[in-house]
């Protein structure tokens, strides 16, 4: 039988074998792990990330709901100026009561801003007409939203912080005294 050199001896050969072999079952096992060797890293900084996360959503869908009124408002406050300007009421009752009607359309499932009584809008929507200069006419509309709802317990059930919305139309009267509607806030 031949010998082999020093430098490949039969022990030599298997222990290298061995460590390597062990060396590839580790490497296979890392490779296998979900996130390789630094897999439990991304638990911890999602962890970090998440207090910060959940509060920066809150308050934008709040400022969300708020622009939200704000232009409803607008719309409504422009829709009564300009039925305030050709001198038309087309409800039953009064002018502001019918711009009051039209902010929970029957179609809405919606009626927040109409009858209030929600955690964010405990307040109906208030009307109010005016003359602010002689030949014209403004409908301005307002409610008050509570920001933050959900953390009201923390002052023993009162709002936080409460806000007034509001929405404003000025057109120019076609019609020099109206006779269909008259000043004033419901």
């Amino acid at each position: 039988m031949q010998r082999l050199p020093e430098r490949y001896s039969r022990a030599r050969l298997t222990a290298g074998v061995r460590a390597r072999g062990v060396r590839l079952r580790h490497a296979e096992a890392v490779r296998r792990s979900p996130g390789g060797p630094e897999g439990g890293a991304s638990m911890v900084e999602f962890a970090f990330v998440v207090p910060l996360l959940i509060p920066l959503l809150v308050v934008v869908v709040q400022l969300g709901m708020a622009f939200n009124y704000k232009n409803h408002l607008t719309q409504l406050a422009g829709e009564g100026a300009r039925f305030a300007a050709v001198d038309r009421n087309p409800g039953s009752g009064t002018l502001q009561e019918y711009i009051k009607s039209q902010a929970c359309p029957s179609e809405s499932p919606n009626c927040e801003l109409a009858v209030g009584g929600s955690s964010s809008v405990p307040n109906p929507i208030q009307v109010c007409i005016d003359f602010p200069e002689p030949g014209s006419v403004r409908v301005s509309t307002n409610v008050t939203y509570d920001w933050l709802p959900i953390v009201d317990f923390l002052n023993d059930g009162a709002p936080l912080a409460s806000a007034t919305v509001k929405g404003s139309a000025t057109m120019r009267l076609e019609k020099a005294n109206p006779t269909n509607y008259s000043a004033g806030c419901s």
